[in-house]
């Protein structure tokens, strides 16, 4: 489950635990109240920093997540010392994220007007060096992109998504991917607006805003596009068995023998892919 650490939000800790909540993310963001603010958070760093001393009472399997490269004066400096205190919160998993501008959104509408000057690329790939360093310090893996664990407490959740397995999304917006026997797999996605999503559910209905049976190109992007995410790569063998497609259909073998040569990939034709 994910939840936000605001007092109010933290006070329900306990009854999402007694109800069958087994893991808990949460959203920290930050650890400086300005870049909170920043961000258009509504908690402080002193909420943040309880939030996670509760959550680790309450739940084994516990997350939260950071995000570095804010703005101009964000430092890679500044970032090291933050992401060490966050580490010495104590957390056997953690996510972190580069700040992306997504078209439409409040923040691209800013980057475009120049009211946010992000950190030059060499900067953020900088920052991005430091959460591997800084996590490997406390025993912690890059297991995906964004996400580093020890050993055992990666998310389970995630790499359903990451390894091309079935799963249901249930709240508004949510998508799914699952198998429909003599169908093939499916691509589904809740209805967005959330007060149609509860006008729709308490009626009885799914409420489903779209669905399609994927052409086998559409699940070969698919798959490799979630799969290179992940240290571990793609399980070529495992895919076939599982999907009964070739991977190999996909790729361009000319263009992987490239990038195998400059260290990009590393490829063991017939068993697995990995970036």
């Amino acid at each position: 489950m994910e939840a936000n650490p605001t007092s109010v939000e933290t006070g329900k800790l306990k009854a999402f635990k007694d109800v069958g909540i087994n893991r808990l993310s949460m959203g920290i963001q930050s650890l400086n109240d300005s870049d909170l603010k920043f961000l258009g958070r509504t908690h402080t760093s002193v909420e943040a920093i309880r939030a996670i001393e509760e959550a680790r009472k309450l739940f084994d399997r516990f997350s939260f997540d950071l995000i570095y490269a804010r703005h101009s004066n964000h430092t890679p400096q500044s970032w090291r010392q933050e992401l060490r205190q966050a580490l010495q919160l104590g957390t056997s998993h953690m996510s972190l994220y580069n700040l992306t501008f997504e078209v439409g959104t409040p923040f691209e509408k800013k980057l475009r007007e120049g009211k946010i000057t992000p950190p030059d690329e060499d900067t953020q790939a900088e920052m991005y060096d430091i959460c591997i360093e800084e996590t490997q310090k406390v025993g912690m893996r890059q297991y995906e992109i964004s996400n580093f664990a020890i050993q055992g407490q990666e998310s389970r959740h995630n790499l359903t998504y990451w390894n091309y397995g079935d799963y249901i999304g249930i709240g508004p917006g949510a998508a799914s991917r699952y198998l429909v026997p003599d169908m093939g797999r499916v691509a589904s996605k809740r209805t967005l607006v959330p007060h149609r999503w509860m006008e729709l559910t308490l009626g009885g209905q799914v409420a489903e805003k779209e669905r399609s049976v994927l052409t086998e190109q559409e699940m070969l992007s698919e798959i490799i596009i979630m799969g290179l995410r992940i240290s571990d790569g793609i399980d070529i063998a495992r895919i076939q068995s599982e999907h009964s497609l070739d991977v190999t259909k996909a790729l361009d073998l000319s263009q992987v023998e490239f990038m195998v040569n400059r260290g990009l990939l590393e490829y063991i034709p017939g068993q697995r892919l990995t970036a």
